[in-house]
């Protein structure tokens, strides 16, 4: 089939080029400024030639469109470069291709990285012209305004999720943010109690309302939503197993029971008997401040965790009576999520092995479980260090300190 011949305006210069190399032109625009235009042939559709015209104003640009468009052609990419900044797009992403696939924390904190963080730096860029150089004077900008290495990396991950659908739908040629290396961040310093002041904690504790919440927290290693997310059905108190199926969060204004963080959040337990008895006594407590109340005033959701007329806690409310309990046992300050740390730290410190905290606690790979659980006490090192001394002191020769000290020299 042969090309069909083409008119061009009078007055137009013409290049001559190759078959669908393309062309480009130069004149004068309606206000008698010489541009350039670009004429890209995209190939035959439907039995006819299609083109694309580019205007810019010099033919260097020209020259550059010209020979993109030959590479995306070899590539069978889209030749129109998208003129969709980048705050269009992340706009598109959040609405229709991330809202509902993700936890509604998750949804909420990448709305806030993209409309106080990344849009107003890179929000004006055409998608397509984002380089890796904007998203790390992004990153750097960011750091040295005081934002944690934590934040920083948040607002990496985000820019990445985004520009890897954008590149799953050929709207960009590369991830240009997988090329920016994160910040390095600190490890986050555990503050976990040690042996007496566990003790002090179980002691301070004797009668509060959350005892039994705060127990079997550390006696399972439960996230603060999975404890609240507890059901009485998801309980056997015969056998002494409990079942993580739900986790509670807040979503605006209203408690919502969500999946699990992970698939392997999902998981049964067997509950420690001295935790089992608290557990026991606070289903006794909950059924008599039931029967006190009319069947109209009592939530019948039946969560184990309530407030006094059944209805779930919400987590910010328990965190701040944890800290009230600490206060009043003039302990340090620690985080709820740190009770978790402290059921792994203490079965590691007994000699549970890795592979069973990690189903303990819920975790999808054991990595995760090392890197951040595994805060061995400082008395779990000593006994490495006293049995490394048994080791070297039984190959040693038997010399006494007065003969070492005598041996070394001046």
């Amino acid at each position: 089939m042969s090309t069909p011949k083409t008119t061009e305006p009078k007055g137009r210069k013409k290049n001559k080029r190759g078959n669908n190399e393309g062309s480009i032109y130069t004149f004068a625009n309606n206000s008698g400024t010489r541009v350039y235009r670009a004429v890209v042939n995209l190939g035959y559709i439907d039995g006819k030639l299609k083109r694309k015209a580019f205007t810019v104003a010099t033919r260097q640009e020209a020259q550059a469109i010209l020979t993109e468009a030959q590479h995306k052609i070899s590539k069978g990419l889209p030749v129109a470069p998208e003129r969709q900044t980048v705050a269009q797009y992340l706009t598109r992403w959040l609405d229709d291709f991330k809202e509902g696939t993700v936890r509604y924390a998750t949804m909420q904190r990448y709305r806030v990285l993209v409309a106080t963080h990344i849009v107003p730096a890179l929000g004006s860029i055409i998608l397509s012209k984002l380089t890796a150089l904007d998203v790390q004077a992004l990153l750097t900008a960011k750091s040295r305004a005081g934002l944690s290495a934590r934040t920083v990396g948040y607002i990496l991950t985000t820019l990445r999720n985004a520009l890897q659908k954008a590149l799953k739908l050929d709207m960009v040629e590369r991830n240009v943010a997988q090329l920016v290396d994160p910040p390095a961040q600190r490890r986050r310093e555990m503050k976990l109690f040690d042996e007496t002041q566990t003790r002090a904690f179980l002691q301070a504790i004797q009668g509060d309302r959350r005892e039994a919440l705060y127990i079997l927290t550390i006696a399972c290693g439960l996230r603060q939503g999975e404890v609240l997310g507890l059901k009485w059905a998801d309980v056997d108190l015969n056998r002494g197993v409990l079942t993580v199926r739900h986790a509670l969060q807040r979503q605006g204004k209203t408690l919502v029971l969500v999946d699990t963080k992970t698939d392997r959040s999902r998981r049964a337990l067997p509950v420690p008997a001295f935790a089992l008895d608290y557990l026991k006594a606070h289903r006794d407590a909950q059924d008599r401040s039931r029967m006190m109340l009319e069947d109209s005033e009592w939530n019948a959701e039946g969560f184990v965790f309530t407030t006094q007329r059944g209805t779930p806690l919400d987590a910010s409310n328990v965190t701040h009576e944890f800290q009230k309990a600490l206060m009043m046992a003039t302990l340090p300050k620690i985080r709820f999520h740190d009770l978790r740390h402290m059921t792994a730290t203490v079965l590691h410190t007994l000699g549970v092995d890795l592979n069973t905290i990690k189903e303990v606690l819920g975790h999808s790979q054991i990595s995760l479980t090392m890197d951040t659980y595994t805060h061995v006490q400082v008395a779990t090192k000593q006994g490495a260090a006293d049995t490394m001394s048994e080791y070297l002191a039984g190959l040693s020769p038997k010399v006494d300190r007065a003969q070492r000290a005598a041996a070394k020299p001046n």
